[in-house]
């Protein structure tokens, strides 16, 4: 394998329109069996200077000042309630966005990319067969990383800013040195295309997903298998794990994602009600917005059924008990959350504790391949093969922006932790960064 890297600064800039909002910790992939191969291109090398200590233990509390300055999250949340508090009313016109740079050096699609827990850098996949790391704040390409034998279809960050872990179609995954782009580990044993793969927040396990209808649990330096989560019928398109290491969410082309416990194995529940793949699957151990959602799914039910009759006077409740139980039961939907996407061009948040589907987010016109949930539990995150990416409040269920400027289809998203910048990789072989 061969490690190259360059100083040449290859992002353009581009006109931004201001808006608000967003950013978790998710993993998300999609697949496209008929690609076909592209030889890949050499860059050169640089060093970076490694992350800073205090962003290695706790990735929800990261703060970033090296980009432009923040937006208040007051104002974001204001927009987001102000367009409207009822699915049925259609609200303020969701605010359209352009980019703010453009990371241009692939010579095939990016199928997969990541941000580092500080910030400071991206990394993204393509198909052809190469990663390549790039400065956050100016799109310099800082070095790419040749080793995989055929095209890369994911690639994980660990939390820490050491490690690189890439997926690709020769069925291995590796695992790299970030800073000095070294491979030290090969995970052999899937034997189909690795779609997807995320680190566990404490960089002792890698997760992989793959073709051959399994995920696999590893240990990431050894490099040895642990144990394969096998229940699905068709491709595993994307895995994800919660922060504390003790759950696995997969999603696979058999319209399904699965919740699994990783010290057993044992497969925990069913998420059924996509009606075609499931592309990306995003994780949040807890919600306390979600509730509302629950509260406008039971109203959108019982408009579609009718009013229903009123209970005799004997079991009438006061106006105040009903405020009150209304209260108990909102705080009450607190619950750890789970988003997909699906080639049945919609995203769905569901409870993860019970699999109650929670809500259904409709509006791009065709396929969504991924999802991500901003760490402050606000807002869902989607990119489709439509080109664009939406943001949408998980108070309201609204769409609140859409991002315009790619001109093939968008393969994948992420949100910054500090909910300040999206960042999508597209079909058209560049990734862009949006402020928010």
């Amino acid at each position: 394998s061969t490690v190259t890297t360059s100083k040449t600064d290859t992002a353009t800039s581009s006109s931004t329109e201001s808006a608000s909002a967003s950013a978790t910790a998710t993993s998300s992939s999609s697949s496209d069996a008929n690609h076909q191969q592209e030889p890949h291109e050499h860059s050169s090398d640089n060093t970076i200077p490694p992350p800073p200590k205090s962003c290695r233990h706790n990735p929800q509390e990261q703060k970033f000042h090296h980009l432009s300055p923040s937006v208040p999250s007051t104002k974001r949340l204001l927009r987001a309630t102000s367009s409207s508090t009822s699915p049925s009313s259609p609200g303020k016109a969701p605010i359209i966005v352009h980019a703010e740079r453009t990371f241009v050096g692939h010579t095939d699609d990016i199928t997969a990319h990541a941000i580092s827990s500080d910030g400071r850098y991206l990394v993204t996949g393509s198909y052809d067969e190469t990663a390549k790391l790039w400065d956050m704040a100016t799109g310099e390409e800082i070095r790419t990383f040749h080793g995989h034998a055929s095209d890369l279809h994911s690639v994980a960050l660990s939390v820490d800013g050491k490690y690189l872990a890439t997926g690709s179609n020769d069925k291995t995954a590796k695992l790299w040195n970030l800073q000095t782009g070294e491979i030290l580990q090969t995970y052999v044993g899937h034997t189909d295309v690795v779609e997807s793969l995320t680190i566990d927040t404490y960089s002792k396990y890698l997760v992989t997903g793959s073709w051959d209808k399994t995920a696999k649990l590893w240990d990431l330096m050894t490099g040895e298998e642990i144990r394969t989560f096998d229940g699905h019928t068709l491709n595993v398109a994307c895995v994800n794990m919660s922060l504390d290491g003790k759950y696995l969410v997969t999603g696979a082309s058999d319209n399904t994602a699965k919740l699994w416990d990783v010290q057993t194995g044992k497969e925990i529940r069913t998420f059924a009600g996509h009606h075609r793949n499931v592309c990306s699957v995003a994780l949040l151990s807890s919600s306390f917005i979600s509730s509302s959602l629950f509260k406008l799914r039971e109203e959108s039910m019982k408009d579609k059924e009718g009013k229903q009759k009123e209970s005799s006077s004997s079991t009438r409740t006061t106006s105040a008990q009903k405020e009150g139980k209304e209260k108990d039961r909102l705080e009450k939907k607190t619950v750890p959350v789970l988003a997909t996407g699906s080639r049945d061009n919609t995203a769905k948040l569901w409870d993860l504790t019970t699999g109650e589907e929670i809500w259904t987010f409709k509006g791009h016109k065709n396929f969504i391949h991924s999802v991500d949930i901003s760490a402050d539990g606000q807002y869902l995150l989607t990119g489709s093969r439509d080109k664009t990416a939406k943001l949408w409040s998980l108070q309201t269920g609204l769409e609140v922006e859409t991002f315009v400027g790619h001109t093939d289809y968008i393969r994948h998203v992420r949100i910054s932790r500090d909910c300040q910048y999206v960042v999508t990789g597209s079909n058209d072989k560049t990734a862009k960064l949006w402020k928010i």
